[in-house]
């Protein structure tokens, strides 16, 4: 008898909460219904990557940021694929193009970075960017959809958790693209 009323009281439970799970769709706000990754940050706000832009949900309204946002430091691409908040609780975005974004909360700004870093243009173009990850040193790993791998050495400055002076950061970052078989 005790197991069936516990098993009654988790039964409850779990079917409270699952009837407060709401969909969430373009009538709410979102920009596009293709959302290929999702996030939430540590101060509870979910990030979804979508074909049209990147959005940001507070739990009642969504903002969307788009490469028209702002005239400077805008996110270089509509498309954002990936997301990843790393030790420094810092967002970063990566996008179909293959570019990274990171995301500063307290300026709105998207400093950039370019994986190819403008010389082959062949290295990343077309593949977006698929996950993000960082080791222990605070590299930023980035794979591709097609499979390549890519291992992003930070400036000391980034290290600590600063942001860019500028907003193409791509010189005060090291682009190590590993070799895959």
């Amino acid at each position: 008898m005790r197991f069936f009323g516990i098993f009654y009281f988790y039964s409850i439970v779990l079917f409270a909460q699952q009837s407060q799970w709401q969909p969430i769709t373009i009538s709410d706000g979102l920009s596009q219904g293709m959302v290929f990754d999702l996030l939430q940050d540590h101060e509870g706000y979910v990030w979804m990557a979508t074909k049209a832009s990147l959005n940001r949900y507070d739990g009642s309204n969504f903002k969307q940021f788009t490469t028209h946002s702002t005239p400077t430091y805008a996110i270089t691409s509509n498309q954002t694929t990936a997301l990843f908040e790393d030790s420094k609780k810092r967002l970063w975005i990566g996008t179909q193009n293959g570019d990274l974004n990171l995301y500063d909360a307290r300026t709105q700004r998207f400093y950039h970075c370019f994986l190819d870093n403008k010389k082959n243009k062949n290295q990343t173009a077309g593949q977006h960017i698929y996950c993000m990850a960082e080791d222990s040193k605070g590299n930023i790993w980035v794979g591709t959809i097609v499979g390549k791998i890519f291992k992003i050495t930070l400036s000391e400055e980034l290290k600590k958790g600063d942001f860019p002076n500028e907003e193409d950061f791509t010189a005060q970052i090291k682009v190590i693209p590993l070799k895959t078989s």
